[in-house]
């Protein structure tokens, strides 16, 4: 199975994965830095809006790109439109 690297990105900083996880495919890697995502949020209103990065960016072992999920993103479509 493949491993996956999920970087995060604040602004123009990269925090680096640099363990990365062994999951099925990509599907599987979507889901799990959507939940990541979820948990960076969780946590942000958990500490009276503590900072989350903006993105959570998924590479491959070969440092390839493969997908990108915008933190805001997973939030309700409700919330999202109350933002904007």
């Amino acid at each position: 199975m493949p491993r996956y690297f999920f970087h995060t990105l604040d602004g123009e900083k990269v925090t680096e994965d640099r363990e990365g996880s062994v999951l099925a495919g990509l599907e599987e890697a979507r889901k799990y830095a959507v939940q990541g995502a979820r948990e960076l949020l969780a946590e942000a209103i958990k500490y009276d809006g503590k900072p989350s990065p903006d993105a959570i960016v998924i590479v491959d072992h070969h440092g390839k790109q493969l997908f990108t999920v915008i933190i805001v993103d997973v939030l309700p479509e409700k919330i999202r439109l109350l933002l904007r």
